[in-house]
């Protein structure tokens, strides 16, 4: 039997004419190695990472291509080795570094389980520009009726977005487009 190279897996011909008439090495291997065909939806798993050795040792069959994600992913997983060879693979629910709740996450570093409480964790740990400062929002609202949002956002060493983001979260409001020029022409 003629075999050859397809996706870094070792493939063999059936033996038809037929150029695209090839069989997955690694799948023959586990359907030998379990006694049976291969489910739909099964999937084999290299144990070591490479696709090329296909020795019964270092072949695992997997219930689904999710089972098999999950397995790949960097999360906590709870692997399950079935009596009839099979592998399932369930990723283990972590506890919220904020509000306790358990939840799974979609990835390894996800320590969060929601944007609310990522807000609440990133307003705890990243004081506000102004806050830094030692500056109450009225104090802010008073340095930006009296003077350009750019001469306050270089006072403070902050850009004028960060300013703009400040006051719209505390409901401050500032002078509209526009009022500096018409202050300057008495205008106002």
């Amino acid at each position: 039997m003629k075999t050859r190279k397809m996706n870094d897996y070792v493939v063999v011909s059936t033996g038809s004419n037929s150029s695209d008439d090839y069989e997955y090495v690694h799948r023959q291997g586990a359907e030998l190695k379990l006694g049976r065909k291969l489910n739909p939806g099964e999937v084999v798993h290299h144990v070591d990472g490479k696709k090329d050795n296909n020795t019964l040792e270092n072949l695992e069959v997997m219930r689904s291509h999710a089972d098999h994600g999950r397995f790949h992913s960097k999360n906590t997983v709870l692997i399950r080795r079935h009596e009839d060879g099979v592998v399932t693979v369930d990723t283990v629910p972590i506890v919220c570094g904020v509000c306790g709740d358990e939840f799974v996450p979609r990835s390894a570093t996800q320590t969060i389980c929601s944007k609310k409480c990522s807000d609440a964790h990133l307003a705890a740990i990243k004081p506000d520009t102004c806050t830094q400062h030692g500056l109450s929002t009225d104090q802010v609202r008073t340095l930006l009726w009296e003077n350009p949002c750019t001469a306050v956002a270089k006072e403070l060493g902050v850009s004028e977005t960060a300013i703009r983001k400040y006051c719209k979260k505390h409901g401050i409001d500032k002078p509209g487009p526009g009022y500096w020029a018409k202050k300057a022409a008495e205008l106002v």
